[in-house]
């Protein structure tokens, strides 16, 4: 599983292109990959989303819930898996180790383990987790669950001035005036960043184990350039924050002729992260196992190995048990209509991102159908206000 720090999913190569340059590393590397293009995660914060993606539930879970239902260590540990977190992320950011000091892996290495004086926001340099993975993955027992975690795309956003800068001109001023130069830093951060984790997939591809191991690769959650007045992340759940990219990769051979079919019809269907466990799960062969079912009874999402989707009304905030928030902002989203609205905003705002992707013109509520009771019934008042 790999993870991938504020990557928007128009900074990436989704399906292979073999004219895209924009992560052009691993975009030929896996010119047979399933892409998703409409992948969506329900908040735009790291520690939200990894409590999403690993556990399987909603981001409005309790703290309780958020803290302690089962991640995908767990699951892979409880099957006799070995497993396996390599991050470049500071740890000591927002308190991250005490989210992962109980994971229970054989292999273990954060920021302060590839550098120890890494960057608080960014984290250590990739060059030195793709050394590190490379050098650590073939110790692994087969079966395994590893997760590789980046963090350079977070802003400041960590660039090798000597090493490729194909976007241009790029500055990294933020000046409204610079924001298509500042875009091409980032992109430029992007660039770099799939090099690195082109240099571990080629590597594990390349390698006996490679030919029986799935590949997952997704964002966090994604980055915004004043599409809608913010910059950065936490701050809403409109597209530019939370559309990330998102793909799978399998060998030949390991999947049936069903699950290839399934996975293929999800190209251009409404995917979101809450799918991610349950379809690890079903790589795993454990997803209908009893003692899993208790514990999907929170999970909504569906594996994308099998025909069904998500098509419930899905609760988005970026403030929850495990993260607070600086500004209040939150919504629901079912397929392609979203409800959203933030701290500074008098009223709930409806959308259509089939029909309007940049979410410039917000439709009667009416067009959302009942996710504006959902979301009082959820949250109870709007975010920035008070309960009446």
């Amino acid at each position: 599983l790999v993870i991938l720090e504020s990557v928007r999913a128009d900074a990436t190569c989704v399906e292979y292109d073999p004219e895209c340059k924009r992560t052009e590393a691993t975009n030929v590397l896996f010119p047979k990959r399933f892409g998703f293009n409409q992948m969506r995660s329900l908040d735009s914060s790291t520690a939200i989303s990894l409590a999403v993606l690993w556990a399987g539930v909603l981001p409005t879970e309790d703290r309780e819930t958020l803290h302690t239902w089962p991640l995908l260590f767990d699951y892979a540990r409880a099957a006799g898996w070995d497993t396996a977190y390599w991050t470049s992320q500071n740890m000591m950011f927002g308190n991250a180790r005490l989210w992962v000091k109980n994971l229970g892996v054989s292999k273990f290495v954060a920021a302060t383990d590839l550098d120890p004086v890494a960057d608080l926001d960014m984290g250590a340099p990739e060059s030195l987790l793709a050394d590190r993975v490379n050098k650590e993955i073939g110790e692994l027992k087969e079966p395994f669950f590893a997760v590789m975690h980046l963090s350079n795309v977070h802003y400041p956003y960590y660039l090798d001035e000597s090493g490729p800068l194909p976007f241009q001109p790029w500055t990294r001023s933020k000046a409204p005036d610079d924001n298509p130069y500042f875009f091409n830093y980032y992109q430029n951060s992007v660039y770099q960043q799939d090099q690195h984790v082109a240099k571990v997939l080629s590597h594990v591809r390349s390698t006996e184990f490679g030919k029986r191991t799935a590949i997952v690769y997704l964002s966090d959650h994604a980055e915004a350039f004043r599409e809608h007045g913010q910059m950065g992340h936490t701050f809403s759940v409109f597209d530019e924050e939370v559309h990330v990219p998102a793909r799978i990769d399998v060998p030949p051979g390991m999947l049936s002729a069903e699950q290839e079919k399934n996975l293929a019809a999800k190209k251009d269907e409404y995917v979101f992260q809450v799918d991610v466990a349950p379809t690890i799960l079903d790589l795993m062969g454990v997803l209908d196992e009893p003692g899993v079912k208790q514990y999907r009874s929170k999970m909504p999402g569906h594996s994308l190995l099998r025909p069904e989707l998500t098509t419930e009304a899905l609760a988005m905030t970026n403030c929850a048990g495990v993260w607070s928030c600086a500004f209040e902002n939150w919504g629901y989203m079912r397929r392609n209509m979203k409800l959203e609205a933030r701290a500074w905003d008098n009223g709930w705002h409806c959308y259509d991102v089939a029909q309007d992707p940049e979410e410039k013109d917000a439709l009667p509520l009416e067009h959302c159908g009942d996710l504006q009771d959902l979301a009082m019934q959820k949250f109870g008042r709007l975010p920035g206000k008070k309960k009446d």
